[in-house]
């Protein structure tokens, strides 16, 4: 992920390369009120840690499924959808 320092070597060159988007799915959790006034009406919404195929851990929103629907190491896809400030970020669903 984005960094100043590789956390294996310490290296402060980096560059950025492309992803397969192809993940498996580590944990999960469900977020309940109370949250920030800006996701009250998203609640209950899923949050899933991911881990890519190239090795990169990251979390992000579940779209089209419910936590009902996850089972550990489950393949998932990255997608990408608007932040309530209309930015892309990459959420994950199952795949």
């Amino acid at each position: 992920p984005p960094q100043a320092m590789c956390a294996d070597c310490h290296a402060l060159e980096h560059e950025w390369v492309l992803s397969s988007g192809k993940a498996r799915l580590l944990s999960w959790v469900v977020v309940y009120p109370p949250v920030l006034p800006a996701w009250k009406d998203r609640t209950p919404y899923v949050v899933v840690l991911v881990e890519s195929e190239e090795g990169c851990r990251t979390m992000g929103n579940l779209l089209g499924a419910t936590a009902a629907d996850l089972r550990m190491d489950m393949p998932m896809l990255v997608d990408f959808a608007p932040s309530i400030d209309g930015d892309l970020i990459p959420q994950w669903r199952i795949a």
